[in-house]
């Protein structure tokens, strides 16, 4: 039972994905021989298990791009929430607000003293 609860888990998640936005641009494929109509469409979008591996491949490919999104959101919430005596004990100094390149600038520093 869990295995098929799996399963409809895993196809509602390709079907949110594929409604969203533009998605299903990258999964359209396009007919090899030309329309013998004109005005027939050129693109098709694919069927079942073929529809299935491509949905996989885009969101596989799209999990580095997510982590990288998660990573500044972490950095952007430390920026808000750190005290500034706790950001210049670790090395970063800045006057006002501390920013990315605060950060970047201290761990340039840090590297140099390695």
């Amino acid at each position: 039972m869990n295995t098929e609860i799996d399963e409809i888990v895993l196809d509602a998640m390709r079907y949110r994905w594929l409604r969203h936005g533009d998605n299903d641009e990258k999964v359209l494929k396009t007919y090899t021989s030309r329309p013998s109509e004109p005005g027939e469409p050129t693109m098709f979008l694919p069927r079942n298990d073929e529809l299935d591996r491509l949905i996989d491949a885009a969101l596989t490919a799209r999990a580095p791009a997510d982590s990288v999104l998660e990573d500044a959101a972490r950095l952007d919430w430390l920026l808000l929430h750190i005290s500034g005596a706790e950001f210049r004990r670790i090395g970063v100094h800045y006057s006002g607000n501390a920013s990315r390149a605060d950060v970047d600038a201290a761990r340039k520093q840090g590297a140099n003293h390695d």
